[in-house]
């Protein structure tokens, strides 16, 4: 049997050989052999222009089908809109606009009488025209007459960066899976996680609860699944007396979100200091008298302004929406996982996702594979007699978990922001309200048998760093070490511009590129330096041991609280463990212990 159109000569799948100019062509070809029609010839003739019309809008009908053929395809897909629709088929949800988070001290007055007090939520505090809100009820105590830290406030709640505003109340029409769309333009930027639903039936304000899937849910739950759609915008779904209560007709339902300052809200250490105002709008007034418990009285303004907030940490950054890459990524596994946490991908995809506005970098990891390695490490090369008791291993076991230690699963997680000082090692460790926040939420799905711990990362400082096999190690080898880089004898280049290269290559190499069980790439690190233009070698010598000169690069990397017991010289390639997270230590220094020299030959 023919593989072509009979009629026309043409293969079956010659379509996709044509464009406008080659259909405009054809056509004309096949009018002018019919000796029926001359006028296609001639340009701005009607037939002429007929036949551009047809030729253009195949043009563009060809282009669709193009487009959709592959954008219709999971692992071919690349536009967000596409993508986005094909995750909902596995009921992934992702990720939308993460605003900056910030923890914060809290202090009170001597004027603020003993008791228990309850601070209302959304109740916010200016920093300089930047608010930060908090996103639920606080509660704590006061239990002398005079000025008192109020640790308790610090250590369970975050600050997260915004106001929040009422979405216009809407009239529910009681249909099944009933769903609200939040509509905004493209620069309002609302935080993923600061979404809250409130129900009035019969004029009693009562507050819904957000759900992963309305379908774990009984008939009678009062939850809210929420959505990103493909055009970005929030879809708030309510159940159907099956999977979710289903709205009433002529429920009115209150909408509250965190509406982002974007890029201008993030604050550095010590911008904090100010008291807080609570959101006094009518409706939240009367839902936020429906909702509270019998026994709690919200603070007043007046008492309000006798606690004092102030930070000793910067914020987070903001993050924009989840990537196409990320979604593809992710929902295969999220769908593998069914909303349980049982292997230690699940934990860290779950804890990547649901917290990574706070988190930067997560490994989870068995009791088995923590005694094998963090344990072992503490014994074997920190030379620790009882390691369990070392500052940050039983801060994290007593204050985060059970007395047992043979079913935990440990988190060793990273913050988003950092700690870094010239004078004091790396201590960027989560808050206690971060670690709460983590094992809260992990708590609702994990196995029954397992126990989460969030653990501190052993941080590694790396530096430049070069001696004598004989040698004894210690950090202060950094301080005389020089990185020696030789450019051409001919170069025009300045030597300031080749030396800021190259402290931009090594900086590269850390910060944001930095990750727990870190590979250390020392072969790419020297080959990047050595094509820096004009640089015809690469050395490292010392200020204090005109003996030592090495060929190449190499690194100091030491444990800053044991650095006797755990201390190298990295040459090659290095695999840091899990629980290892490598940081240039002094990163303001290092442009001086650059020396560019100009070759002799």
């Amino acid at each position: 049997m023919s593989d072509k159109f009979t009629e026309f000569g043409l293969s079956t799948d010659s379509y996709a050989a044509f464009d406008a100019v080659s259909l405009r062509d054809l056509i004309k070809r096949r009018l002018t052999e019919k000796n029926v029609f001359t006028d296609q010839l001639f340009e701005g003739s009607n037939l002429s222009s007929l036949v551009d019309v047809i030729a253009y809008s195949y043009h563009t009908l060809l282009f669709y089908l193009n487009r959709t053929s592959s954008e219709s395809i999971f692992t071919e897909g690349q536009l967000y809109e596409n993508v986005n629709r094909i995750v909902k088929l596995l009921n992934y949800n992702p990720t939308g606009y993460k605003t900056s988070v910030l923890t914060f001290q809290a202090k009170a007055t001597p004027n603020l009488a003993k008791g228990l007090y309850t601070i209302p939520r959304y109740s916010f505090v200016d920093i300089g025209g930047i608010k930060y809100s908090l996103a639920s009820d606080v509660a704590f105590g006061k239990t002398t007459d005079g000025e008192q830290s109020i640790a308790s406030i610090g250590e369970k709640h975050l600050l997260y960066q915004g106001v929040f505003e009422q979405f216009p109340l809407q009239q529910a029409t009681g249909e099944d899976f009933e769903t609200i769309t939040l509509s905004f333009d493209k620069s309002t930027k609302i935080d993923a996680y600061n979404i809250h639903v409130y129900v009035n039936t019969n004029g009693v304000w009562s507050e819904y609860k957000q759900t992963e899937s309305l379908f774990l849910e009984t008939p009678t739950a009062s939850v809210f699944e929420k959505r990103l759609n493909e055009n970005k915008l929030y879809e708030i779904r309510f159940g159907n007396d099956v999977y979710g209560r289903r709205l009433r007709s002529g429920d009115a339902v209150a909408i509250y979100y965190l509406k982002s300052d974007q890029n201008k809200g993030a604050v550095g250490p010590g911008a904090l200091k100010g008291q807080l105002a609570p959101l006094t709008t009518p409706t939240f007034l009367q839902i936020r008298d429906n909702i509270k418990s019998p026994n709690v009285v919200y603070m007043s303004l007046s008492n309000l302004q006798q606690l004092t907030l102030t930070n000793t940490d910067p914020s987070t950054k903001p993050e924009q929406e989840e990537s196409v890459d990320s979604i593809k990524t992710l929902a295969p596994k999220f769908f593998g996982a069914q909303h349980r946490l049982i292997t230690a991908s699940d934990f860290e995809n779950y804890v990547n996702k649901q917290y990574g506005n706070v988190i930067a970098d997560v490994k989870v990891v068995n009791n088995k594979d923590y005694i094998d390695g963090h344990l072992a490490y503490a014994v074997n090369d920190l030379q620790l007699q009882h390691p369990n008791m070392e500052s940050r291993i039983a801060y994290n076991q007593i204050n985060f978990a059970s007395s047992t230690n043979f079913n935990n699963v440990y988190i060793y997680a990273v913050p988003k922001f950092e700690k870094i000082t010239s004078a004091t090692p790396m201590v960027n460790f989560l808050s206690p309200a971060q670690r709460s926040l983590i094992l809260n939420g992990i708590d609702k799905i994990k196995t029954l048998t397992c126990e989460p711990v969030v653990i501190d990362p052993v941080y590694m400082a790396i530096d430049l760093g070069s001696a004598l096999a004989t040698e004894t190690l210690t950090p202060e080898i950094r301080r005389s070490t020089i990185l020696n880089i030789v450019k051409r004898r001919d170069s025009q280049r300045d030597d300031d511009i080749i030396r800021s290269e190259v402290e931009s290559i090594i900086k590269s190499y850390f910060g944001t590129s930095s990750s727990l069980g870190y590979l250390l790439d020392m072969s790419s690190l020297y080959a990047e330096i050595a094509s820096v233009t004009d640089v015809v070698d690469v050395y490292m010598t010392r200020t204090d041991n005109p003996n030592v000169k090495t060929q190449g690069i190499t690194l100091l990397s030491w444990n800053p609280v044991y650095e006797q017991s755990d201390i190298s010289i990295v040459s090659q390639n290095t695999q840091y463990p899990y629980f290892k997270f490598p940081y240039l230590f002094e990163q303001a220094a290092l442009i001086n212990k650059i020396n560019v020299i100009t070759s002799l030959t």
